[in-house]
């Protein structure tokens, strides 16, 4: 094989290497994975922080909701549809918790038709100290994600099974 088509078969390879990349890059998988991480560091706490610091938290999670979206979260509340209902639970987390930790594991996505919604579920697990040490609890959790002008947020949000601890959140 000559240097010539040596060269060119080479830069066919990487362009499409590159092509791959961008692809899985921009998949709606990742990047629907990518803003539920961020939901989680949105939820979480450490160290100080006075009321104000608590409702730009609320503010941020409530940035990763659709228009009209619905939190089941039994035992706490039946349902959950009001943006200031959302911000103000967040706000209470905040305010009664020294640190809130939010962990995201074992994800499992499902696309929808048309690309433009998707099913995530995933274990998410809550640490919470309220200043009597740390509290702990586990759920399997069912997400719905849809396009909203361009980017993806949570349209439904159920806590669907407790796998460990009971009652961290106090609400």
């Amino acid at each position: 094989m000559s240097g010539a088509w040596r060269r060119l078969l080479i830069a066919a390879a990487a362009i499409a290497a590159l092509w791959l990349l961008w692809g899985w890059w921009r998949s709606p998988q990742r990047q629907i994975y990518r803003r539920l991480d961020a939901f989680a560091q949105a939820l979480g706490k450490h160290g100080g922080e006075n009321a104000l610091g608590a409702a730009m938290a609320a503010r941020a999670v409530g940035e990763f909701f659709a228009p009209g979206f619905i939190i089941r979260a039994h035992p706490y509340a039946d349902e959950l549809r009001d943006p200031q209902q959302l911000m103000g639970a967040v706000v209470q987390l905040h305010t009664g918790a020294r640190t809130v930790d939010v962990d995201v594991s074992d994800r499992a996505f499902t696309a929808g038709p048309g690309g433009t919604s998707a099913v995530v579920t995933f274990v998410g697990t809550a640490t919470v100290d309220r200043g009597g040490g740390p509290g702990r609890e586990r759920w399997r959790v069912r997400s719905l994600w849809v396009l909203d002008a361009g980017e993806w947020k949570m349209s439904e949000l159920e806590l669907v099974e407790r796998l460990e601890g009971g009652n961290v959140f106090g609400m």
